[in-house]
């Protein structure tokens, strides 16, 4: 896991896989973060996605075909193809 600051907190983003079915799969990005008493939380409205801000992104697309997405550090970004 790589932290991230944001806003004075320190985020985790996480990314996920799901073979939903035969025909879908799913990617996912989430974020972890904790609460003021040290509870996890898990969604975090930090994804911007045209001009609304999501807890969540997710990609769905044929389990034909395979998807790139993982954690870039020369761009301190999460990059997919």
């Amino acid at each position: 896991m790589i932290p991230v600051k944001y806003g004075g907190r320190t985020y985790y983003p996480l990314i996920g896989f799901d073979q939903n079915n035969l025909l879908v799969s799913k990617k996912l990005i989430d974020v972890l973060y904790f609460t003021g008493a040290g509870k996890p939380r898990f969604g975090k409205r930090l994804f911007v996605l045209g001009k609304q801000k999501q807890n969540r992104v997710i990609f769905q697309y044929s389990a034909r075909v395979v998807m790139m997405m993982r954690y870039d550090p020369k761009y301190k970004m999460i990059v997919a193809d």
